[in-house]
C-alpha cells in the first residue's frame, strides 16, 4: 500500500463518500476514486493503469518476506513495514508519495486560522468561542457550548468540525443550516410557480388563497402517522446501521430558540490529553479483526468521544509484542495478540489532507479482560498519569511515623483535647480527615464543631511536595485500592484523625439554637484527640438503639451527641431543600470480594440518617467557609461554581418527561425538587429513579472557579445546593482545592495578606476540574469493570430496566438497580416489521411464517455464501472479509403457524431483562432483551 492508502484506507471510502454527501463538497474527493486504479496497480491489481512502481514495489520484488507483522516477525531483525520496506530507508510520507507521482495532494480540510485572527473575530462578534462535545451515537454531529447562547451550536459534519477533538476549545463561525436553505428556496420556487400559475389563470387577486398550504403535523392523517419505518428483508427488520445512528435525546426545542449550526475555524485550546487506549480493527471494507499481513489498520479507542486513527503496523508493531520468540508465532498466536490486545496510541499532528488523523502505537498493555491490564487501561485512558509512589524529593522532608506535635506548635493553637470529638466514616477507611463535637450549653443552645486534618502545616507551600499534589490534584478511589494525592505517611498516619492521638486539625466551630440557626462562627487553628471512630452503621444503631451502648460510659455519651446533632442535621436537611436544594444522588454500587479481590456480589450502596448527620454539618462547615473567605479577599478566593441548566437542554428534558405523563416545573431549582418530590410519591419507584436519572443530563458540571473583580455576587450561585457562596474545605487530604483554601483561610484569621494571586488560583482550578472529572470516570468506569467480572462470573444477572428514551430504530434502557443505562436497536430482536403508532408507541410485529418461507431463506443463504465462495477464489488468494449478512443460520425465523405476534414499546414501561457480559475483547456490559418472549 502507499502512503496516500494510510489516509484513505479503503474501509473508509464509502465513509468518506457519505460524509461529502452530508457535507456537499464531494468534488473535493474526486482524487481518491482517480487514484483507486494506481492502488489497484500498486497491489497488483488488474484494474490500474498506471505502471509507477514505488521504491516499496522493488524491494518487495526481492523480499522473500510474506509481509505485514507476520513477515516482520519471521525475516531476522524485522522490517520497518511489514517486512517489505528496506531497514533503514523512511516511509515516504502522503506529499511525498503524490509528489513522485506528479499530482497535488488534495486538502480533505480547510486551515486553521491564526491566533490573532481568532481574537480579532470574538472581539467584533463575528466569531464565537466554547467547549467542543461530540455525540457519542454518531460522531459527526458534534456540539459548542457557547456562553450566552440559548442553545448549543450543532457541528453536523466531521467537515465542519474540522479536525476538532472532544474536550477543545473551538472558535467558530455560524453558518446557514443548508437543509432549511434548500427548503427555503424549493418553498420560494414553488410560491412562484402558484403565483405565476393564478396570474395566467386570471385570478391573480386570489392568488393568496389559492397558494398551497403546508399540512401542519395534526392535519396528517392518521395513517400516515402509522406508517412503517422498516422495510421488511427475508422476514427480518432492515432498518439501520447502528454505527452513525442519530442521537435522538436532543430534540429541537421551540421555535424562538432555533438550533444554529457552525463551523470550527480554529482551536483556542486544545485537549491535554493526548493518549488514547483501544483496540485495533482492519481497514478492510466492513471491519473486523486485523490479518497478520495486513501493513496498516485503524485504532479503535475506548474513548466513544475519540475518533479511529489510521497506525501503522510491521518492524515498529513487532517490537511493542516483545522480544522475538525462537519459534515463529502460529497464525492463530498471531492474530489472538492482535486483534486481542489493548494498545495504547498517541495522537499525531491531524494535517488538512488525512481524512483520519494518524497515531503511533506506543505500547501494548496487555491483553483485554486481564483484570490488571484494564486497571492499567483505565487509568492510562483518564489521564491518570501517577501512582501511589512518589519522588524522593517529596518525602524528604516529611517526618516519621514517630512525629510528637512539639509544644510550641500546641502553644500557638486552640486545645481541644479535652473535647468529645470523634469521626464517622465507611469501616474500610483510612484517611480519617474529618472529626466532629457537639456539646449542649448552659442557655440551651449547642458548640458543634467541625474539626479538619491539618494538611498545609506538613506541606509546605511552593515545595517539591505541593507542585506533585497540585499536578495530582485529587485522590482516586477504585473499587480494591486509591491512588492518593499526598504520600501514605500523611494520608494513613500524620493527618488521619485516629482515635487516642493528638493531631493538629482546623477547626469551624458554632454556636447554635435547638432550632438550628447560627448564631456564631469561629475559624482557627486547633489540636485535638480523637474519643471514638465510629462507621455510619454504629452511628445509625446510636440513634435508633442507644441503650446498647449503655455499657461504655465513652460510646454512651458519643450516642447522646450523635443524638443531638441528628435532630439539629434533620432540622437543617429539611430547611435546605424548602429553599430549593437539589438532591439528583446517582447510584453507587458496593461489590462483596474474595480473597483475591474478585467480585463474588454486588448491591446498592445504602444511606443511613448518620450519612445525612455527616453531610448538613460538612456543608455547613464549606458555605461558612465560602462566605469568610470571599467577604474578606473577593478578588483573591476559590469558590466552587454550579451554573444553572442550559435553558434548550431543560426543554428538552421536559418534553422526555412528559411522554411519562408527567409535568414538572422548572424556573428554579426549588421548583424542580418540589416537582420531582410530588413525582416520586406518584410514579412508581424504578419510573421516579429512572426521571431522576434523566434529570442529571441538562444539569451542568460544578466548577471550582477564582473570584475576580469584574464579576457579581450572583456569578458565584450554587445551583444545586441554592447556597449563594460554596468552596471545599473538609477533605485537604485528597483534594487540592480544600488545601488552597485552608492556607486562604488561615491568612484571614492571621491576618495575612493573600497568599495566591487570582491569576495563580484560575491555574489551579483548571487543573482541578480537569482531574475531578477524570476521576469521576475512572471510578465510574472500575465500577462497570467490577459489573462485568461478576456477570462473566455469574453469567448473568436478571433484573428491570425501564425505557428511559424511544426513537424510530431504538430505545434507551435505564436499569436503577444498577446505575446501568444502554440503547438497544429494534433490530436485534429480529422483527418481521417495526411500526410508529399515533400513540407515540413503538410497535414490533413478528409475523408466522411457513416451512416454504423458512426453505426459501435458507436456499437465498447458501447462494450467496457460494457466491462469496466464488469472489474469494478471485481474489488471487488473498483473504477477504464477509459482509455480515442480514440472515444467517441462526437468523432466520422458524417456523410458526397462527396469528402474528406484537409488542408495543412505550416511554416509561418496565420491562424484564437480564444483564450479560458482551462476548467480545471490550470489558462493559450489554443489555439482552427479548422482546418476542
Amino acid at each position: 500500500w502507499t502512503a496516500r492508502e494510510a489516509e484513505a484506507p479503503v474501509g473508509a471510502e464509502k465513509e468518506q463518500e457519505q460524509e461529502q454527501e452530508e457535507d456537499g463538497s464531494g468534488k473535493e474527493h474526486n482524487d481518491a476514486q482517480h487514484g483507486q486504479g494506481e492502488r489497484d496497480s500498486a497491489r497488483g491489481g488488474r484494474g490500474g493503469k498506471s505502471k509507477t512502481r514505488s521504491p516499496r514495489q522493488h524491494a518487495a520484488d526481492d523480499s522473500t518476506n510474506t509481509g505485514g507483522v507476520k513477515g516482520a516477525e519471521q525475516q531476522q531483525g524485522g522490517a520497518d513495514v511489514g517486512g517489505k520496506w528496506p531497514r533503514g530507508e523512511k516511509l515516504p510520507d502522503a506529499k511525498e508519495n503524490n509528489r513522485r507521482k506528479g499530482r497535488k495532494q488534495k486538502a480533505q480540510f480547510k486551515e486553521h486560522i491564526s491566533r490573532k485572527e481568532m481574537a480579532e473575530g470574538l472581539a467584533n462578534g463575528t466569531l464565537l468561542k466554547g467547549d467542543f462535545r461530540v455525540n457519542a451515537h454518531r460522531r459527526s454531529e458534534a456540539y459548542v457550548t457557547v456562553e450566552g447562547e440559548p442553545r448549543d451550536i450543532m457541528i453536523n459534519s466531521t467537515t465542519r468540525q474540522n479536525r476538532a477533538f472532544h474536550g477543545d476549545v473551538v472558535v467558530l463561525r455560524i453558518v446557514q443550516d443548508e437543509k432549511k436553505k434548500e427548503e427555503k428556496k424549493a418553498e420560494e420556487s414553488e410560491q412562484k410557480k402558484d403565483e405565476e400559475k393564478a396570474e395566467a389563470d386570471g385570478s391573480g387577486k386570489n392568488k393568496s388563497k389559492k397558494r398551497r398550504r403546508k399540512k401542519k403535523p395534526e392535519e396528517e392523517p392518521a395513517k400516515e402517522q402509522e406508517e412503517e419505518v422498516a422495510a421488511v428483508a427475508d422476514g427480518v427488520a432492515a432498518i439501520a446501521i447502528k454505527e452513525g445512528e442519530e442521537d435522538e435525546d436532543d430534540e429541537e426545542a421551540e421555535e424562538e430558540h432555533p438550533r444554529k449550526q457552525g463551523v470550527v475555524v480554529g482551536i483556542w485550546e486544545k485537549r491535554k490529553q493526548t493518549e488514547f487506549v483501544g483496540h485495533l480493527q482492519s481497514t478492510r471494507e466492513g471491519g473486523g479483526d486485523v490479518l497478520p499481513t495486513e501493513n496498516y489498520a485503524f485504532f479503535v479507542p475506548t474513548d466513544q468521544y475519540a475518533p479511529r486513527f489510521i497506525v501503522q503496523l510491521g518492524g515498529s508493531f513487532m517490537r511493542l509484542l516483545g522480544p522475538r520468540p525462537k519459534v515463529p508465532r502460529s497464525k492463530e498466536e498471531m492474530e489472538k495478540i492482535i486483534n486481542q490486545g489493548v494498545y495504547v496510541c498517541e495522537a499525531q499532528p491531524w494535517t488538512t489532507t488525512m481524512r483520519h488523523p494518524r497515531g503511533n502505537l506506543k505500547k501494548l498493555m496487555g491483553m483485554a479482560g486481564d483484570k490488571a491490564t484494564e486497571f492499567d487501561a483505565l487509568n492510562t485512558g483518564n489521564n491518570i498519569d501517577f501512582t501511589a509512589e512518589f519522588p524522593e524529593s517529596c518525602t524528604a522532608d516529611l517526618p516519621g511515623d514517630d512525629y510528637v506535635i512539639p509544644e510550641e506548635e500546641i502553644a500557638c493553637r486552640r486545645d481541644l483535647r479535652d473535647e468529645r470529638i470523634f469521626s464517622i466514616d465507611p469501616p474500610t477507611a483510612k484517611d480519617l480527615d474529618d472529626a466532629l463535637h457537639c456539646k449542649r450549653l448552659p442557655d440551651g443552645n449547642f458548640e458543634i464543631g467541625v474539626h479538619i486534618a491539618d494538611v498545609s502545616h506538613f506541606v509546605s507551600m511552593g515545595s517539591a511536595l505541593d507542585k506533585e499534589a497540585a499536578r495530582r490534584a485529587t485522590t482516586v478511589y477504585f473499587v480494591t485500592h486509591n491512588i492518593p494525592m499526598l504520600p501514605r505517611v500523611l494520608c494513613d498516619n500524620l493527618c488521619s484523625l485516629v482515635v487516642g492521638v493528638d493531631r493538629l486539625s482546623f477547626s469551624v466551630i458554632w454556636t447554635i439554637s435547638p432550632q438550628a440557626e447560627v448564631l456564631t462562627t469561629w475559624f482557627g487553628k486547633t489540636v485535638m484527640r480523637s474519643r471514638a471512630q465510629l462507621d455510619y452503621h454504629t452511628a445509625q444503631e446510636m440513634e435508633d438503639e442507644p441503650e446498647r451502648f449503655q455499657d461504655d460510659p465513652e460510646l454512651a455519651a458519643c450516642a447522646k451527641d450523635v443524638m443531638a446533632m441528628q435532630k439539629l442535621a434533620d432540622i437543617m436537611r429539611k430547611r435546605r431543600f424548602n429553599t430549593g436544594s437539589l438532591s439528583l444522588d446517582s447510584v453507587k454500587l458496593t461489590f462483596e470480594l474474595d480473597e483475591d479481590e474478585n467480585p463474588i456480589s454486588v448491591k446498592e450502596y445504602e444511606r443511613h440518617g448518620s450519612h445525612f448527620l455527616v453531610e448538613e454539618f460538612m456543608l455547613l462547615a464549606n458555605t461558612s467557609v465560602a462566605e469568610k473567605i470571599y467577604g474578606a479577599f473577593p478578588y483573591n478566593a476559590l469558590l466552587r461554581r454550579h451554573e444553572a441548566p442550559v435553558k434548550g437542554k431543560m426543554e428538552a428534558f421536559l418534553e422526555e418527561v412528559r411522554k411519562f405523563g408527567f409535568d414538572l416545573e422548572t424556573h428554579s431549582s426549588l421548583a424542580l425538587h418540589r416537582s420531582l418530590e410530588n413525582l416520586q410519591k406518584k410514579a412508581d419507584p424504578l419510573v421516579s429513579a429512572t426521571i431522576l436519572w434523566l434529570a442529571t443530563k441538562p444539569m451542568q458540571t460544578a466548577k471550582y472557579t477564582q473570584t475576580e473583580a469584574s464579576l457579581g455576587i450572583d456569578h458565584y450561585h450554587h445551583f444545586g445546593l441554592n447556597f449563594p457562596f460554596y468552596t471545599h474545605f473538609t477533605s485537604p487530604i485528597r483534594r487540592y482545592a480544600d488545601l488552597m483554601v485552608h492556607r486562604i483561610l488561615h491568612a484571614i484569621t492571621t491576618g495575612a495578606p493573600p497568599p495566591y494571586s487570582s491569576s495563580a488560583i484560575a491555574s489551579v482550578c483548571q487543573t482541578c476540574n480537569d482531574r475531578k472529572s477524570a476521576s469521576d470516570r475512572a471510578q465510574d468506569q472500575c465500577d462497570l469493570l467490577f459489573l462485568t467480572l461478576l456477570l462473566k462470573r455469574q453469567g448473568r444477572i436478571e433484573t428491570k430496566a425501564v425505557v428511559a428514551e424511544k426513537g424510530d430504530t431504538a430505545m434507551t434502557l435505564y436499569c436503577p438497580v444498577y446505575g446501568v443505562d444502554k440503547r438497544i436497536y429494534y433490530e436485534d430482536q429480529h422483527p418481521s416489521r417495526v411500526r410508529q403508532r399515533s400513540d407515540g408507541s413503538t410497535e414490533l410485529i413478528w409475523m408466522p411464517r411457513t416451512p416454504a418461507e423458512t426453505e426459501a431463506d435458507k436456499l437465498a443463504l447458501e447462494k450467496k455464501k457460494k457466491e462469496e465462495a466464488e469472489k474469494k477464489k478471485q481474489q488471487k488468494g488473498k483473504r477477504k472479509r464477509k459482509k455480515k449478512q442480514k440472515t444467517d443460520d441462526s437468523e432466520i425465523p422458524e417456523v410458526t403457524s397462527g396469528a402474528a405476534k406484537s409488542v408495543l414499546v412505550n416511554v416509561g414501561d418496565i420491562l424484564d431483562v437480564v444483564l450479560l457480559p458482551l462476548p467480545n475483547r471490550k470489558l462493559t456490559v450489554g443489555m439482552d432483551l427479548n422482546l418476542n418472549a
